[in-house]
């Protein structure tokens, strides 16, 4: 019996250790798969005719690159498979997919479930609100109706800062947007480049504003699969490449406005400190 359950036990470490080489698996299926969010522009989100596009999509697609090159590939398949903020986590850990591609804040909890690439932005959580809704500094959201995407730090967040407001989860960024400008929410919180993202794209974006305060800092990675170091190494030289040859901002170029990204991402591998401008006047714009 003792024997029985040794042998099931080491069988089973054994396999989980296999499962977890990505690069082993790809070398056989000649397949890489990419985890993308298809709601959180401008970093991974569905285009109009259903492609997959974004910052870390982008980010992702050169850690294929480095794959197919690495195993000496003639050919590699990418496959895209869409998550969302709640079973993101789950699809790295049950082997569905090999990378997440998206604004995914690296946090203690979820390095207990997940490895992470070195830093890919640097975030922070914004808040966005109709034009004339009188609202001009964060304090007077705190008896509000306040929309965040269930499943996100800044849901967590949200809740220890506005213990008094009525915090509503949404499943969906876009129907965040949707409650502020029906009404049914007062303010609708979400990292801040993402809240800028969807602005842009809407039609009736002079009727929304965004804080220029913050509700917090968080840094972004690419989420992979816990304890695959030969693969983690190959994302992080890859993304090391991208900074060093400042490809990363030809990147951001296609993605974001404006030279945030370039002061906070490519000098990562020089051993800078990373900085971030957070502007604390309290007001919207």
């Amino acid at each position: 019996m003792v024997w029985r359950g040794t042998a099931a036990l080491v069988f089973a470490l054994v396999c989980n250790a296999a499962s977890a080489d990505v690069l082993e698996r790809v070398s056989e299926t000649k397949t890489f798969r990419l985890g993308y969010r298809t709601d959180a522009p401008p970093f991974s989100m569905e285009g109009p005719q259903g492609n997959r596009q974004g910052y870390s999509v982008d980010l992702c697609r050169a850690v294929a690159d480095t794959v197919r090159s690495e195993l000496k590939l003639s050919a590699l398949v990418v496959q895209y498979i869409a998550v969302d903020a709640e079973n993101r986590f789950e699809k790295i850990e049950d082997g569905s997919i090999d990378i997440l591609c998206g604004p995914t804040t690296a946090t203690l909890s979820r390095r207990e479930r997940v490895d992470f690439s070195l830093p890919t932005f640097i975030a922070g959580a914004g808040v966005m609100v109709p034009a004339g809704a009188g609202i001009v500094k964060l304090d007077d959201l705190a008896d509000k109706r306040l929309g965040v995407r269930a499943g996100t730090t800044t849901e967590q967040a949200l809740m220890d800062t506005y213990p008094d407001a009525s915090i509503v989860a949404t499943t969906d960024h876009r129907n965040g947007l949707a409650g502020v400008l029906n009404g049914s929410l007062d303010a609708y919180f979400a990292d801040r480049t993402v809240l800028e993202g969807l602005r842009q794209e809407h039609r009736d974006a002079a009727r929304l504003k965004i804080a220029d305060d913050y509700l917090t800092i968080e840094p972004y990675g690419l989420a992979l699969p816990k304890d695959d170091s030969r693969f983690r190494l190959l994302v992080d030289r890859t993304l090391s490449t991208l900074y060093k040859s400042r490809q990363i901002e030809e990147i951001a170029a296609r993605h974001f406005d404006g030279q945030l990204i370039f002061e906070v991402s490519y000098r990562w591998p020089e051993g800078r400190l990373i900085a971030y401008e957070v502007r604390r006047q309290g007001s919207f714009h």
